[in-house]
């Protein structure tokens, strides 16, 4: 059996191993590997390549303008985001899931670690704005809404990848050099 080393996200972790109590690493790591790559591939009838590249066409554009509505949301975002919000999104990776969480868990659920996480992060001693977190909410409403009130579908992870593309683009011309 191979023996490797391998890094996983510490949420990652998390998430699976409340998924599946009694594993351990190594378990959890052979079973989503086992998901990956089945010991059979499913069978297909040979008329069906076609269709499933069709239909795979369809979703890809799907897909791509969504990355491209995130985009172009995040670009927006980034427009009119107090500077400690984008240095705590920096900070996190541009994880808009991170961050997000914190704040609807420091709205919602009371948490005294959510709480002291926007404290850190929010250095200017006003705050944030209530319009900045208006602003979120129109974007990412079920993201910003109350636990089991949500009034929309959560965002697709295309979505999510276009809006944060779009603050790291953003971030990158902020932090290059004067005059360039």
């Amino acid at each position: 059996m191979a023996k490797v080393s391998v890094s996983i996200p510490d949420d990652l972790l998390a998430r699976a191993q409340a998924l599946h109590e009694g594993d351990n690493v190594s378990q959890l790591v052979q079973r989503g590997l086992a998901l990956l790559a089945p010991k059979e591939k499913p069978y297909r009838p040979d008329w069906a390549a076609e269709e499933l590249a069709a239909a795979a066409g369809r979703l890809r554009e799907a897909a791509r303008a969504d990355y491209e509505d995130g985009f172009r949301a995040g670009y927006e975002l980034a427009k009119t985001a107090p500077w400690d919000w984008v240095l705590w999104l920096a900070n996190e990776k541009f994880s808009l899931r991170t961050v997000l969480g914190v704040q609807r868990s420091a709205e919602f659920e009371g948490n005294p670690w959510a709480d002291e996480e926007m404290l850190r992060a929010c250095r200017s001693s006003e705050g944030w704005p209530s319009e900045w977190f208006t602003t979120l909410g129109r974007v990412f409403n079920a993201e910003t809404a109350p636990p089991r009130l949500e009034e929309s579908a959560p965002r697709s992870d295309q979505f999510f990848a276009g809006a944060e593309q779009a603050f790291r683009d953003v971030w990158a011309y902020v932090n290059q050099p004067p005059g360039s």
